[in-house]
């Protein structure tokens, strides 16, 4: 988690970044039963983040990770 946290700040953000933190969201949605309005807040300013960092980034690719 560290790691990530680091990366994310450094603003060095690969695919292996995405895919880790659309995998703890994932998480959160799927155990601790987050209501829709504020995980959605919290997935749309990770997907503006990494689209700042990566004009390549794809924010429906990355939702589909976080709520399936």
């Amino acid at each position: 988690m560290v790691a990530l946290l680091e990366r994310l700040l450094s603003k060095m953000m690969t695919r292996k970044d995405y895919v880790a933190t659309a995998t703890i969201l994932n998480h959160y949605w799927n155990n601790y039963h987050i209501p829709s309005e504020e995980m959605e807040l919290l997935v749309t300013d990770f997907c503006e983040m990494f689209s700042n960092d990566n004009a390549n980034f794809n924010w429906e690719k990355f939702k589909e990770a976080v709520y399936k």
